[in-house]
């Protein structure tokens, strides 16, 4: 299947708008979840553990690629799908209502409308990923740091906030490069941009 170029002018319009609507669900979704989280940090915590605990959360968003391989949870969709993630991926930034919303803009408009942007969606997806891991060690010790304070409201509402906030867009970025290498060889000049050796697909 060919693909069209779009003129500059207008890939930067569209490339602008997706920006400003991808927007919306990240502030949400942060809001809802780190709110609770960081004044949990900064009231209940000792400053020295906060320090502590993003430190460890860099060097663990730092690791290499052969890390994030490893923690991978499948090899395929499959499993994915059965723990829900394409209800997480509805409200996600780039997912299907955000999608829906662009395309009564721009009809026709697609997450990745060029072979070259196949690079910049999988370097994202892999920093996105590096990102909510790194959150997610700073949680889990933030949590267990409520549950040793008897504080178990506390550790119950960021052990929540883990798991949606972290855990599931961690699977959902792994997901997304597992979809992309599959649907790419079946889309025309797609495939050259998903060889493991050039994109760092884990």
């Amino acid at each position: 299947m060919k693909t069209t170029q779009l003129p500059s002018p207008q890939l930067a319009r569209i490339r602008r708008t997706t920006a400003i609507y991808n927007m919306v669900p990240n502030l949400s979704w942060t809001i809802i979840h780190l709110a609770p989280v960081s004044y949990f940090c900064f009231s209940g915590m000792r400053p020295l553990w906060v320090y502590i605990l993003l430190g460890v959360a860099l060097l663990v968003a730092l690791l290499p690629s052969w890390f994030y391989k490893k923690i991978q949870l499948g090899g395929g969709v499959g499993v994915y799908k059965r723990i829900g993630i394409i209800w997480i991926r509805r409200f996600s930034q780039d997912g299907d209502v955000i999608n829906r919303l662009l395309r009564k803009r721009y009809p026709g408009y697609k997450v990745i409308s060029e072979p070259s942007g196949v690079r910049r969606y999988i370097l994202r997806a892999n920093m996105n990923e590096r990102f909510h891991c790194g959150l997610f060690i700073f949680m889990l010790g933030a949590m267990i740091y409520a549950l040793a304070a008897g504080q178990y409201g506390w550790a119950l509402v960021m052990a929540l906030n883990n798991v949606l906030y972290n855990l599931y867009p961690m699977f959902l970025q792994q997901y997304n490069r597992i979809r992309l290498h599959e649907i790419s060889h079946r889309r025309e000049g797609f495939d050259m941009f998903v060889r493991k050796g050039r994109m760092g697909l884990y």
